[in-house]
């Protein structure tokens, strides 16, 4: 539509970039890369993309425009897509390549790594991205932890593995448990992974009991509730953890990087 169309006029010449190109719009900007070609973006989708560090982010440059998706819109790019629909915002849908775990320190490369773990918990069993995420942040230390970098557990569930096709073993850590008012230290065995996608699917896995409408299961009120802090509260009120503090904690992660956007 020219500089009729949603783009307007251009407000820079054209940029290069790590294989490609870029140019600023008055109402948005047009990618062209070599592999994909010329694509704009613009709206709640362009923000989205800013908010996830743009084109070197986890989902690359943009291989189609807008298309119409369900009740709203969406747009794929090399490692995922944004979804659109309006009332509810933006939704970033992250492909997990299976790349290597970010160093330690880079917190927004780990959020972008599991994110796509996450969302695939989400699919199959109902829990929420941005709490698997958050949860996953404090059980794993942002995944540094050596229950994390040996057995790829990051969320500290122990064993046994009750039926779980995700667990391929058990192992004795010491661990902090809050008793009667303080932390005391005891041994405990912890389920261990063969990959830290088994691991978030376990973790959905075992909040559900391969079920979200198992009304038989302790998390089951969880599943109930409508919002993600709800859900929080739910699984922390039916005994995911003894620290009192553990729901606020959660929640404080999932607010502080705006994890929600995760959420599919």
């Amino acid at each position: 539509g020219w500089e009729w169309g949603i783009l307007g006029f251009p407000t820079s010449e054209e940029q290069s970039l790590d294989n490609g190109i870029v140019q600023h719009f008055q109402g948005g900007l047009v990618y062209w890369s070599p592999d994909v070609g010329a694509h704009a973006i613009h709206g709640e989708i362009l923000r989205a993309l800013s908010a996830n560090d743009w084109e070197w982010g986890p989902l690359g440059y943009p291989t189609t425009g807008e298309l119409p998706g369900g009740e709203g819109v969406v747009q794929y790019f090399q490692k995922g897509n944004i979804s659109w629909v309006a009332g509810r915002g933006a939704v970033v849908n992250v492909i997990n390549t299976g790349g290597p775990k970010p160093a330690a320190g880079d917190e927004a490369g780990y959020i972008r790594w599991v994110a796509g773990f996450a969302q695939e918990e989400q699919r199959r069993y109902g829990v929420p991205a941005a709490v698997s995420i958050a949860q996953s942040i404090l059980e794993s230390g942002w995944g540094q932890s050596s229950l994390t970098a040996v057995d790829n557990n990051y969320f500290g569930i122990k064993c046994p593995a009750y039926g779980s096709p995700f667990v391929s073993g058990c192992t004795s850590y010491s661990t902090n448990e809050w008793v009667n008012g303080g932390y005391v230290t005891i041994q405990a065995g912890f389920r261990s992974y063969n990959s830290p996608a088994d691991s978030f699917l376990d973790h959905g896995f075992f909040l559900s009991l391969g079920d979200p409408k198992n009304s038989a299961n302790r998390y089951y009120p969880a599943f109930l509730t409508t919002n993600d802090r709800d859900f929080v509260r739910a699984i922390a009120a039916a005994g995911y953890a003894t620290d009192p503090t553990y729901a606020n904690k959660i929640i404080g992660f999932m607010d502080r990087y705006n994890l929600y956007q995760y959420d599919v």
